[in-house]
């Protein structure tokens, strides 16, 4: 038959289920088997089918994987290259004069001579006059030094001293010129030598026998003609290459003073500055040349040129050194 459980049984029943024993359904069953022995009373019981709660899944955490940053950081090029700065600062190039061709510097102490007969034969000169302006006489056969009022005449000359070492010093140096005209009539003439200065380098002689200048030489008017009577560059002062401390030197070199009745051949000897004329040593060298300006004479006088006809009565420049 079936019974109730008392309420002593239901306290046992729920002291057990309070106390250690796990609730499960086969030990549920057990506990209500062993109750009703223990009271005596004959039962039938039901197995009971208990639903066990479902376990609470412990919570796996979820690993958040950190990225693994395997891409190979891009190298960031170091730009090594130094910038180099090539410009030029654009400086007034100093002439320098021509090398001469003899690699064998002169012995020392000696004597060189530049002109006819001389160590070489390099020199070249030009005449200038107002009365021509525009014809160059770079190929004319002799210098009028003439500076009389309303007619001016200028002679340039150049020598080669390239091939003195600068090292050596100069002790001496004496332009030789020669009268290239019979007897002139009784007078002084009278004029000085200057460097030509380095704004008017460089200048050539040209080949007119006074004739009109060609393009690039040098007139009265002009240090390069343009061909037709016009300039293209002119003098760095004035035409004639006449101004004082801007066409040539304000330092005289030298001077020379003879009598116009001196017969034709008649050398007219002029010393120069030799500290002026020791810079024209070397290949390096500030040699532009010199300019003959004639004082307001008494009387014009006539010299030999580079073309001269006569050898001997041709310019040369003598230079000892040590």
């Amino acid at each position: 038959m079936f019974r109730k459980l008392s309420r002593r049984q239901m306290l046992k029943l729920l002291a057990l289920i309070t106390g250690s024993m796990t609730i499960t359904a086969t030990g549920l069953n057990a506990a209500l088997k062993a109750l009703a022995q223990t009271e005596g009373d004959y039962y039938i019981y039901l197995p009971l089918v208990a639903v066990e709660p479902t376990p609470t899944p412990t919570a796996t955490p979820t690993n958040t994987a950190t990225p693994t940053n395997t891409a190979t950081p891009t190298a960031t090029a170091t730009n090594t290259a130094t910038a180099t700065n090539t410009a030029t600062p654009t400086n007034t190039a100093t002439p320098t004069a021509t090398a001469t061709t003899n690699s064998t510097p002169p012995p020392n102490p000696g004597v060189f001579t530049d002109g006819p007969g001389g160590d070489v034969d390099t020199g070249q000169d030009l005449l200038m006059s107002s009365n021509w302006s525009t014809r160059n006489g770079g190929q004319h056969a002799s210098f009028q030094l003439e500076g009389l009022p309303g007619t001016i005449q200028h002679a340039l000359l150049k020598f080669n001293l390239s091939s003195l070492p600068d090292s050596y010093t100069c002790t001496s140096a004496t332009l030789y010129l020669y009268h290239d005209y019979a007897s002139e009539g009784d007078g002084l003439n009278t004029g000085k030598v200057y460097s030509v200065s380095a704004a008017n380098w460089p200048w050539i002689e040209g080949t007119g026998d006074i004739d009109i200048a060609l393009p690039g030489e040098p007139c009265w008017n002009a240090r390069k003609a343009d061909g037709t009577e016009g300039v293209q560059t002119p003098w760095a002062g004035s035409a004639g290459c006449s101004t004082i401390g801007v066409d040539y030197e304000s330092t005289q070199m030298g001077e020379w003073s003879f009598n116009a009745s001196q017969p034709k051949g008649y050398e007219i000897a002029i010393p120069l500055d030799t500290s002026r004329v020791q810079a024209w040593f070397g290949n390096s060298n500030t040699n532009y040349g010199i300019i003959l300006v004639a004082d307001d004479n008494i009387r014009s006088a006539h010299v030999g040129s580079a073309e001269s006809a006569v050898a001997g009565y041709r310019p040369k420049l003598v230079v000892h050194y040590e």
